[in-house]
């Protein structure tokens, strides 16, 4: 996990980097039911490079309604709860982008935890979102606090510091960025 990014939309395009990162591919199925200024964010951070959005339709229900994926798809990226207040399904999302050996990138606001399961135990492979929910001090606009998480298999790949686990000279338990 890593809670220096700058905010939750730009969280989510650090997902999305990462996601092409790993996989080489350019396109992202994204929800339409996310906040529309992490879609903003989303468009702006790809307008000048090769990578494309494809917006995936919500239902009557107010879910996502996916269309089948292509094997040129890097990542799914769904938000749940969403931007209408649906819990996304995110073991049917995780196994259409798998089968098609795409990541699927959940954007979730982390208070609604402790109401719901994990996104990451439900087969996601990044969680992002945005963490000043938890009661940072809003000053001028800012600050806010973005946060990425990823599988393990993932975590020399996140953007960000990683913190190590050591132990000093007199065997106490310590931690460094690395």
């Amino acid at each position: 996990a890593n809670a220096s990014l700058y905010d939750g939309h730009t969280a989510a395009a650090e997902g999305c980097i990462l996601a092409h990162n790993l996989s080489g591919k350019r396109v992202f199925r994204v929800s339409a039911g996310m906040h529309p200024e992490t879609l903003r964010v989303l468009r702006t951070m790809f307008a000048q490079t090769d990578l494309s959005l494809e917006i995936e339709p919500l239902g009557s229900c107010g879910r996502t309604s996916l269309n089948p994926l292509s094997q040129d798809t890097a990542a799914l990226v769904v938000q749940s709860p969403n931007f209408y207040g649906c819990l996304e399904d995110i073991r049917f999302c995780a196994d259409a982008a798998h089968t098609q050996g795409a990541v699927l990138l959940v954007i979730c606001d982390p208070l609604t935890l402790s109401l719901i399961e994990a996104p990451g135990r439900l087969g996601a492979d990044i969680v992002v979102g945005e963490a000043q929910v938890f009661g940072n001090y809003m000053s001028f606009g800012g600050p806010h606090l973005g946060y990425l998480t990823a599988a393990q298999a993932f975590l020399r790949k996140i953007p960000g510091r990683i913190v190590g686990e050591t132990v000093d000279r007199e065997g106490r338990q310590a931690y460094t960025l690395t």
